[in-house]
């Protein structure tokens, strides 16, 4: 599921002495642990925004982290580029 997400801050008011500007937009996708089994390194409910450049969160590291940030990026990816 892809989610739009504002990457800055609300914009400070002019009366605060900053020049007002729109927050700059940028797509990501949540992943989340949704089932478990055994002993692992986070609990169900635990997620972490992948954007093209960013990753926000952890999944708790490890093949599955790697697996989930790989098929995230591919989601943002537009039709028909190629993977860098």
């Amino acid at each position: 599921m892809r989610h739009q997400l504002a990457s800055e801050p609300e914009p400070a008011t002019p009366s605060q002495g900053a020049a007002v500007r729109p927050a700059q937009q940028t797509l990501g996708v949540w992943v989340q642990i949704t089932r478990a089994q055994g002993s692992t390194p986070r609990d169900v409910g635990t997620g972490m925004l992948v954007q093209t450049q960013q990753v926000t969160g952890t999944l708790g590291g490890g093949r599955l982290e790697f697996e989930a940030i790989a098929q995230a990026r591919d989601a943002l990816r537009p039709a028909g580029a190629t993977p860098q």
